[in-house]
Order: C-alpha cells, then sequence, then structure tokens
C-alpha cells in the first residue's frame, strides 16, 4: 500500500457515498465533455482505391504510408478484407483533412467550463 493513502474499501466506501449524495441532490459533482465522434465510413474496395489514386500514390507507397503491408492495400483494394476501424478513421482522416482540427477545435473551445457528458455524431 502507498504511504498516506486509504485502504481501497475505505475509498471506495467515500466513492459510493458521493454518489448517493450526488443522486440525492446534496452535491454538485465536476464533469468534462467528451465529445465522441461518429464512427468512421465503411471504405469498400472502390473507396479505398480512390483515396489512394488522390494521393497519386502506388499500392506499395500507400502500405508504406499507413504502416500496412503490401498485401493488406492489395485485399483491400481486391475486396478481400476491409479496412478495421482504426484504417478506416485513418483513411478519412487523408480523404478529409479538416475532420481532425475541426475536432481538436472543438473541444479547445469547450475548454473545461462544461459539465456534462455527451455522445454525438458530428
Amino acid at each position: 500500500m502507498r504511504p498516506n493513502r486509504q485502504p481501497l474499501g475505505e475509498r471506495l466506501k467515500e466513492g459510493l457515498d458521493e454518489a448517493l449524495r450526488h443522486a440525492r441532490g446534496e452535491i454538485e459533482l465536476p464533469m468534462t465533455l467528451i465529445e465522441i465522434p461518429a464512427p468512421p465510413p465503411h471504405y469498400g474496395p472502390a473507396d479505398v482505391l480512390r483515396v489512394r489514386q488522390q494521393l497519386h500514390m502506388s499500392q506499395s507507397g500507400f502500405a508504406a504510408v499507413l504502416h500496412v503491408s503490401l498485401k493488406t492495400v492489395q485485399s483491400w483494394e481486391q475486396g478481400e478484407r476491409n479496412p478495421s476501424h482504426a484504417a478506416a478513421r485513418l483513411l478519412q482522416a487523408i480523404e478529409q483533412p479538416e475532420l481532425l482540427s475541426d475536432f481538436v477545435r472543438r473541444q479547445r473551445e469547450r475548454g473545461q467550463s462544461s459539465r456534462r457528458f455527451s455522445r454525438t455524431s458530428s
């Protein structure tokens, strides 16, 4: 156990007591707004090919930029496999570079002043 730290049981009891007091309206708990963007769109074979061609890249160059194997890019473009959600988000960011900068800007504008959680689909 770390010095100056309450045992886990005591910390859990305090946390539950605080949650009950909040539920009764006795105290206000601080919260931060967290915007969760909508999932990336599905990227099919034609979509992957379109993004690669917009960048004027070969399959091997595109694979190197995405840090995936050449076989992976080929399988995406041939429809044998689909990009993972992370790869689809990266393809989306390549295709729509303003997406990430707009998201970061909105988060900075909100700062710590918000007092609720939110799930969005922007």
